[in-house]
């Protein structure tokens, strides 16, 4: 929307100053000519601007993106130690369900040969 204003801002300078009554153009082709000039560096102004913005919407999306770089590596560190934590616990929990098998699979094998 600001681009939009700005190059209708553009334009009706352009106008006002070409109709300016203290202009120093002799006849009336040389304002035509400068009006010509003026409008062409309106575009190239607005064009500039417009590239302006995009620019500045990167570095803004790329600062953006270097603040939450740290957070995220955080957020994996935590997840990192949670997953690890909880692979430790079920390796614990394989190992005690192998030596409870074991152990009842010896009392078993007592009852039999009694």
């Amino acid at each position: 929307m600001r681009l939009l204003n700005v190059s209708a801002l553009a334009l009706s300078v352009v106008y006002i100053f070409c109709k300016w009554p203290f202009s120093d153009c002799d006849d009336e082709s040389d304002l035509r000519d400068q009006c010509h000039l003026m409008d062409r560096a309106g575009v190239a102004e607005d064009a500039f601007f417009e590239l302006a913005c995009l620019h500045h919407l990167a570095v803004k999306e790329r600062v953006e993106v270097r603040n939450q770089i740290p957070a995220l590596e955080t957020y994996l560190m935590h997840e990192k130690k949670n997953s690890a934590s909880a692979i430790v616990r079920v390796e614990k929990y394989v190992k005690s369900s192998w030596e409870m098998d074991r152990k009842l699979d010896i009392q078993y094998q007592r009852n039999i040969g009694a």
